[in-house]
Parts: C-alpha cells; structure tokens; sequence
C-alpha cells in the first residue's frame, strides 16, 4: 500500500470518527479555536510579505489570537 493511501484512509478514518463521536459544542470550539490560529497565520503571513512597520500591532493582534484561542481552550478544558 502507498503512502499516500495510508494517508488518505487515515484521515477518512479520522474525519469519520471525529463527525461521530464529537459533540456539536466541542466541534463549534474546535472551529474557533482553529479560526483564531489561522488569523495568527495570516497575520504573520502578511508581515512577512508586506512588511511589519507597525510591529506593535502585529504583535498585539497576533498575541490575541493565539490568547483567544488558548484561553477558550482552557476554559473548556476546566468546565468539562
């Protein structure tokens, strides 16, 4: 079997089980969560490209970001 169709039943194996076995609230998180890490991404993203002048705002909106999403993490790892 190749790689990549090792690759590809895992995550079909993995996207199956997760749809299944995960709640809508813990999916809707996990989503934001997700969302929160790619703004920090696009951030970081477009400093590199365009450039960083500000330096201040890119690192406040990149520290919030990841803060978002690490404390909506915690919280609902401590209410479970």
């Amino acid at each position: 079997m190749s790689k990549k169709n090792v690759l590809s039943q895992l995550a079909t194996q993995f996207s199956e089980s997760y749809t299944k076995e995960t709640s809508v609230r813990l999916r809707i998180i996990d989503q934001f969560i997700a969302y929160c890490v790619a703004m920090s991404v696009i951030q970081v993203g477009y400093a590199v490209l365009v450039g960083h002048f500000p330096m201040n705002s890119l690192l406040s909106g990149v520290a919030v970001s990841l803060g978002s999403a690490v404390i909506t993490g915690t919280e609902y790892s401590c209410s479970i």
